[in-house]
């Protein structure tokens, strides 16, 4: 069964067509709503080896990223809108009593990519702004809801 999502992903990638990308951890429903971001010179290869997303053409003139995530909040219209970078891994923080900090990180499932999204997705509906947590430090243990401090 496919998912539907209230939200859609946009990945601004350059030069790294043949890379491993973020989408390759998504499920077909999260590939069916992501974008990548390219400029018209790239997009063949871009489509010979990305398969399953959709592809938005960025003006030559917008260089750099940050001109490129303003040039998207001022061009899409999205309810929802979700940038990542193109290189990212996914890891889930899990209860291992055998090490000091009593968590692990492990390689996260594609259903498990799917709930973050989902959660964040609920979390757009309080927040404008909403940021998932790196791997760096990630596996040590605070005894707070960061969703419950009032910071996020």
């Amino acid at each position: 069964m496919k998912k539907e999502f209230d939200f859609e992903i946009f990945i601004p990638s350059y030069k790294r067509a043949e890379a491993k990308h973020t989408d390759f951890y998504f499920t077909d429903s999260l590939k069916k709503i992501t974008t990548f971001v390219i400029y018209k010179e790239e997009e063949e290869i871009y489509k010979k080896y990305v398969k399953g997303v959709k592809f938005f053409i960025i003006p030559d003139g917008i260089k750099g990223i940050t001109k490129k995530r303003q040039y998207l909040i001022e061009s899409i219209e999205t309810e929802k809108m979700i940038m990542l970078d193109d290189d990212l891994r996914f890891a889930t923080k899990v209860k291992n009593d055998s090490i000091k900090s009593g968590y692990s990180l492990i390689v996260s499932t594609s259903e498990e990519i799917e709930q973050c999204f989902e959660r964040v997705s609920r979390e757009l509906e309080k927040y404008a702004h909403v940021s998932v947590l790196g791997r760096e430090g990630a596996n040590h243990y605070f005894d707070i809801d960061p969703f419950e401090n009032g910071r996020y």
